[in-house]
């Protein structure tokens, strides 16, 4: 049996990181391939089954000579991860820089090591690396103090004042994170597992000074964090406008820190794509537009980010187009998402969200015949429990494209199959088994002279059950509601009147 922690942790590889290790792999080594490179090009390819590459690996060998293997090419695997990310890290250069000047100072090389140590604290002071500047504070001071200067008091004096500075800096820190962190918690966990006297606590911690006061917060860290408790609160509670203004500030502070916007690209990229969801979910579409057109400008600093901002910002135009209900741009949309579903940098999550909106914005125009040929190579896909509404969702979208192409047979099969299914899986949601009953109902009406769907009863039917927040969620995947008005008033579902 292959470890499956090595297997993990190559499926999380990105490309440019493969490419690393296997060109750090052959450094020095001619054209002879160690053993481990060769374990891990079979891992990649996976032409054969584990067993059969632990068979390939282990004949004529000992028993622990496979296991033992797989455990150091996983080391040498993080090992390269390790060297890679030093090369593109400027906190981890200035870790580098602060291991030299311990290097030095064990050696009585005391000034030397001083001046590696006044680089790595100009380089925490602008990165606002207070951890290991407080490390480097703390060194220093120890050095002074082996060292014999005739400034040695005054320069001690100053680092304690700094020191303890550093260390109110993230006392406060501390203190927003955990804030924070019980605020996220708490809105992550489903509301039928929430405890009554939790949001009363919550509330009274909001009403500390430090929570109340935004000029309290130092750091760029502290003031983002600030904002996160008030953006996770204000949700909670409903204040949606409110919220959306300290997701806003967030933005603006990365604006305000260009370098360390830089460094923490993946901090500023959450944000920044948190806050184009609230303009999607508020219909801002003025601020949204700009967000969407302001990706061009952002500088990745990886080839990872630049292709992860990409699907990103292809999947934000769908949206974009749904929202605004103007399908001008949509082919060119759409050839977009096409180049990126021929891409091997798509994940395997992405993959199945942007087949799911291709999906369902080619059904919306009634192009049912494409819109199938998106469902179909959705549900070729592998399925996951990490996707299990967005799975089930294309699955019950397939049977409307069906229905609407009139394979009535088809239909009745597949409804039943969906139904049993899901039942014993314990799906079976109030959505689903709405959606199914009502599918097989007017599925049996396909090719009937006149067929008297009763689509006002199932209207009715859903906008009941969307009143329930248990089944809520599946309206956001599935608007079955404005197919039925669709249905109702007899035109396209573009031109519904008050959907």
């Amino acid at each position: 049996m292959v470890n499956p922690r090595l297997i993990r942790l190559i499926k999380s590889l990105s490309q440019t990181e493969k490419a690393y290790f296997q060109k750090q792999s052959m450094a020095f080594r001619g054209e002879q391939q160690p053993a481990y490179l060769m374990l891990y090009r079979a891992l990649v390819k996976l032409e054969a089954s584990p067993e059969a590459i632990r068979e390939q690996f282990s004949k004529g060998r000992s028993a622990a000579y496979f296991p033992t293997l797989c455990q150091y090419l996983y080391e040498q695997l993080l090992d390269s991860l390790h060297c890679y990310h030093q090369q593109n890290s400027k906190r981890r250069k200035a870790e580098q820089q602060f291991q030299h000047a311990q290097l030095l100072i064990e050696r009585s090389l005391y000034e030397d090591g001083l001046a590696k140590l006044q680089q790595v604290q100009k380089a925490c002071a602008k990165l606002q690396y207070l951890t290991l500047w407080l490390e480097a504070l703390q060194l220093e001071n120890h050095t002074i103090g082996l060292h014999f200067m005739s400034d040695g008091a005054q320069r001690k004096a100053a680092i304690n004042t700094q020191s303890e500075r550093l260390i109110r800096l993230l006392e406060q820190e501390r203190f927003y994170f955990a804030l924070y962190d019980r605020l996220y918690t708490h809105s992550k966990t489903e509301q039928s597992l929430r405890q009554p006297n939790e949001m009363k606590d919550l509330e009274i911690q909001m009403s500390h000074p430090w929570v109340a006061d935004q000029s309290i917060p130092q750091t760029l860290r502290a003031k983002q964090l600030f904002n996160g408790i008030h953006y996770t609160f204000h949700t909670l509670k409903g204040d949606y406008e409110l919220a959306y203004s300290y997701s806003d500030h967030n933005l603006r502070l990365w604006e305000e820190h260009p370098f360390i916007r830089q460094e923490r690209f993946k901090d500023f990229m959450a944000s920044y794509l948190n806050h184009i969801n609230w303009c999607y979910q508020l219909r801002k579409t003025t601020q949204l537009r700009e967000l969407l057109d302001g990706i061009g400008q952002l500088r990745p600093p990886t080839s990872e980010y630049a292709d992860l901002l990409k699907i990103r910002k292809c999947l934000y135009e769908i949206s974009f187009i749904e929202l605004t209900q103007d399908y001008q741009h949509f082919p060119e949309v759409e050839a977009a998402a096409q180049a990126l579903l021929r891409s091997s940098s798509l994940s395997l999550s992405e993959r199945r969200l942007l087949l799911y909106n291709m999906t369902y914005q080619c059904f919306v125009q009634e192009t049912f015949e494409r819109a199938l040929e998106y469902s179909v190579a959705f549900q070729q896909l592998p399925s996951s429990e990490g996707q299990a509404y967005l799975q089930r969702s294309s699955q019950l979208l397939n049977l409307l494209i069906h229905f609407e192409l009139g394979n009535g047979q088809l239909l009745e099969n597949t409804c039943s199959a969906h139904y049993t299914r899901f039942k014993r899986a314990g799906q079976l949601h109030k959505f689903e088994a709405l959606f199914l009953r009502m599918i097989r109902k007017l599925a049996a009406l396909i090719g009937q002279f006149r067929p008297n769907y009763d689509y006002e009863y199932y209207l009715r039917a859903f906008r009941e059950l969307n009143t329930d927040p248990y089944e809520r969620r599946a309206f956001e995947y599935l608007d079955i509601i404005r197919w039925l008005q669709a249905k109702q008033q007899g035109c396209p579902m573009l031109e519904v009147k008050n959907p």
